[in-house]
C-alpha cells in the first residue's frame, strides 16, 4: 500500500499500540516497519520511552542483517532473547543501540503481500513470556485489519473523486460532505461550494469529527462538536431521513462566523453532510429540509459511486 495521506490516519493508533505493548512489557523500544521500494522504513515508534530509533530512518532490506529481514523473508515470528549469545545474531546492525532482544511479527498488507514488522526490543537479555508473544500476535492482527479497512477507504475515494457523483454534489449550491459511517467518519469527498466556503481540509483533518471539534466560536454556547454529534445520532438512528436542521457558527477562513443550519442523512453507510448559509439561503428550516429531501437520488448513492465520470 503506497502511505500516502489516508494512511497516515491510523499511523496515531498504531503509535498508541505500540505505547501500550511497551508499557505492558517493559522493554525499551518498540517500532513498526515499513517496505519502502529496497528499503525498510521505521513507519513509526513508541513514544512512552525514550527510543533509539527514529521515524523515517531507513536500511536497505537486502541482505541487511537486521532482525526485520529474517522476520519479513520467513513471515513468521522472531524471538532472539540474546543476540550476545548467538553466532547469527551477535554482529547485527540493532546491536548499535545495544538492542540484543528481538520479538517480531510480519504484517501483511490487504492484498497479502509484505507490508512490514512490528517488533519490540530490549537492552537486556529478555524470553519474552507467552503472554507478551499472544500480545503481539494480536496487535499484528489488529494492525493488519486496519490496512484492510484503509484499502476500502481510499477505493472508495477513488470511485468517489472519479464517478459521477462528485458532478452532481458539485452542482448543487450548498456546502456538501460525505463522510463513512465508520471508522470516524472518514471524509469520502466535500464539494467545490464546501471548499470555497469553508477552505480545504489541512493535513490533520481526515475526519468530520476532527473538523468539527476544530471550528468552534469562542462565544458558542454549545461547542460545533457537541451540535454535530447530536445531529449524527438522529441520523444515524433514522437512515434515509433527513435530521431537523440545527444551527450553529462556523469559522470561515477568513476567521468570520458563518450562521449555519446543518442536516445530515445516512445512504448506503455513508453519512451526507449539508452546511447551509442561514442568511445566504435565506431558507425556512422546513425549506432546508426540503432541499435535502430534494437531493433523493442519494438513496442509492452506491449507484453514483459505481458510475465513472
Amino acid at each position: 500500500m503506497c502511505l500516502d495521506k489516508g494512511v497516515h490516519f491510523i499511523i496515531t493508533e498504531w503509535q498508541e499500540i505500540l505505547n501500550l505493548i511497551v508499557s505492558i512489557s517493559g522493554v525499551k523500544a518498540g517500532l513498526i516497519m515499513h517496505i519502502n521500494g529496497d528499503y525498510l522504513e521505521v513507519l513509526t515508534k513508541n513514544t512512552n520511552k525514550t527510543s533509539p530509533y527514529l521515524i523515517g530512518e531507513k536500511n536497505h532490506l537486502k541482505d541487511s542483517g537486521l532482525y526485520c529481514e529474517t522476520v519479513i523473508k520467513k513471515q513468521e515470528m522472531l524471538l532472539v532473547d540474546n543476540a550476545l549469545k548467538s553466532d547469527k545474531w551477535n554482529h547485527n546492525p540493532d546491536l548499535q543501540y545495544n538492542m540484543i532482544a528481538y520479538l517480531g511479527f510480519p504484517i501483511r498488507d490487504s492484498d497479502g503481500t509484505p507490508f512490514g514488522t512490528i517488533c519490540i526490543l530490549d537492552n537486556k537479555e529478555n524470553h519474552f513470556p507467552p503472554n507478551i508473544i499472544k500480545l503481539m500476535e494480536k496487535m499484528r492482527d489488529l494492525l493488519e485489519k486496519n490496512l484492510i479497512i484503509e484499502n476500502k477507504f481510499i477505493n472508495m475515494k477513488h470511485l468517489a473523486d472519479n464517478s459521477l457523483m462528485h458532478k452532481v454534489i458539485d452542482n448543487i449550491p450548498t456546502s456538501i460532505c460525505l463522510s463513512l459511517l465508520s471508522p470516524k467518519y472518514r471524509i469520502l469527498y466535500v464539494n467545490q461550494h464546501f471548499k470555497q466556503t469553508f477552505g480545504e481540509f489541512t493535513s490533520d483533518i481526515m475526519s468530520l469529527s476532527d473538523w468539527f471539534s476544530k471550528n468552534n466560536s469562542d462565544d458558542a454556547e454549545q461547542t460545533n462538536y457537541y451540535i454535530w454529534k447530536k445531529v449524527v445520532h438522529e441520523a444515524v438512528s433514522n437512515p434515509g431521513t433527513p435530521t431537523n436542521p440545527c444551527e450553529m457558527n462556523l469559522v470561515s477562513p477568513d476567521f468570520s462566523l458563518r450562521r449555519t443550519l446543518i442536516i445530515a442523512v445516512v445512504l448506503d453507510k455513508i453519512l451526507l453532510t449539508s452546511l447551509i448559509d442561514f442568511i445566504m439561503a435565506q431558507l425556512s428550516r422546513q425549506k432546508s429540509k426540503d432541499f435535502i429531501m430534494n437531493i433523493k437520488p442519494w438513496h442509492s448513492l452506491s449507484a453514483l459511486l459505481d458510475s465513472t465520470a
